[in-house]
């Protein structure tokens, strides 16, 4: 989506760890950690996502690895990310 900042994609990325977390946080460990710290990365990032997605660089932000990315192209190109949909399904909005 190419209007989001990097706060709103920080933002949907630590909403999809805390589904993780809240639907089984031992099993889903490692995803959780992982979306935490692709969002902090971002948090922290002086260049805006979308800039880095356009020059093909996503993949030099610390803790963008092959599959964030690949969710993250997704965003780019279509405004939303199957995946994160799935996990996000049955959380209510207003527990974020």
């Amino acid at each position: 989506m190419q209007g989001m900042t990097n706060a709103e994609i920080s933002t949907l990325l630590n909403q999809v760890a805390a589904a993780y977390a809240m639907k089984d946080e031992q099993k889903f460990h490692f995803q959780v950690l992982a979306y935490q710290k692709a969002a902090d990365s971002i948090d922290r990032s002086t260049s805006e996502l979308r800039d880095l997605y356009r020059e093909g660089k996503l993949h030099t932000l610390p803790g963008i690895g092959a599959s964030i990315q690949s969710h993250l192209d997704e965003l780019f190109q279509t405004g939303k990310v199957k995946h994160f949909a799935e996990v996000l399904a049955g959380i209510p909005g207003a527990v974020f």
